[in-house]
């Protein structure tokens, strides 16, 4: 595996377009590539059954969560070593490490300010919730998650955070025409969906979420960089194709850059 993401990796770096397409056919075409699909976590990536990338239950693989155990335990033991492999990368300790720091905005937000008011831009599972301090979500006020995928939305109302957190089926794109009026926030953050954004998306997405942050409050963006040790294997046998594009500081891996802006 140290061998197949470490050749991966050379296009990639080099942002040789070519080579990186005529690389993920090759690997595509090559035997192995059956074998890579027998990762739970590879196969979900790639094959996409909610049909889009990053999808909630390809988080809760890399998280390690409960939800993942039924397919770990379907996988052969072949699919279940390519997992141990993959879920221990750089790139998914940092979209762990992602996690870890969004519950710790939470926290610090949640006890400087009682009665805190929080939406989640794309939330999918809301696994933050479960590292942030029983304190913190006592204190929240309002949580809104957000997320287009209904099933994304329902898996919320059965988890233990279910009291606090109003789940909200709708897209980027509902927020952006002002479609629905959702108040102002203490915090807003977006954990993953700006790695599928191109600039003006991007751009006009930021403007809607900083408008929507009240006075004092807190806007959080995190996005996966391009210093990425596994983006040949990313895009070539899961099909992720991130937009990498780095934003003030970044997670102790270097794998994912945060936008914390707050407001006056």
């Amino acid at each position: 595996m140290d061998a197949l993401h470490g050749a991966l990796l050379e296009p990639w770096k080099r942002n040789d377009v070519a080579a990186q397409k005529s690389a993920t056919e090759d690997v595509r075409r090559h035997s192995i590539f059956a074998q890579l699909l027998a990762d739970p976590m590879t196969r979900q990536a790639f094959r996409k059954p909610r049909g889009y990338p990053g999808d909630a239950d390809l988080i809760d693989f890399i998280y390690g969560s409960e939800s993942s155990v039924a397919g770990l335990d379907a996988a052969s033991p072949t699919g279940r070593a390519i997992y141990a492999y993959n879920v221990e990368t750089i790139a998914s300790q940092g979209v762990r490490n992602r996690r870890d720091y969004i519950a710790k905005v939470i926290d610090e937000i949640a006890e400087r300010k009682p009665k805190t008011e929080v939406l989640a831009v794309a939330c999918g599972h809301l696994r933050e919730l479960e590292r942030c301090s029983p304190t913190s979500r006592r204190a929240i006020a309002r949580f809104v998650g957000l997320d287009h995928d209904r099933r994304t939305t329902n898996f919320l109302t059965r988890q233990a955070y279910s009291d606090f957190v109003k789940p909200l089926t709708a897209s980027i794109g509902v927020l952006l025409r002002k479609e629905i009026e959702l108040g102002s926030f203490d915090l807003i953050y977006a954990a993953g969906i700006y790695d599928y954004l191109q600039d003006d998306l991007f751009i006009a997405l930021t403007r809607r979420l900083w408008e929507m942050c009240r006075s004092g409050g807190t806007l959080l963006i995190a996005n996966v960089t391009a210093d990425n040790p596994q983006i040949g294997y990313l895009d070539a046998c899961m099909d992720v194709g991130n937009s990498h594009t780095a934003k003030l500081c970044r997670d102790p891996t270097g794998i994912v850059a945060f936008a914390k802006l707050e407001k006056a």
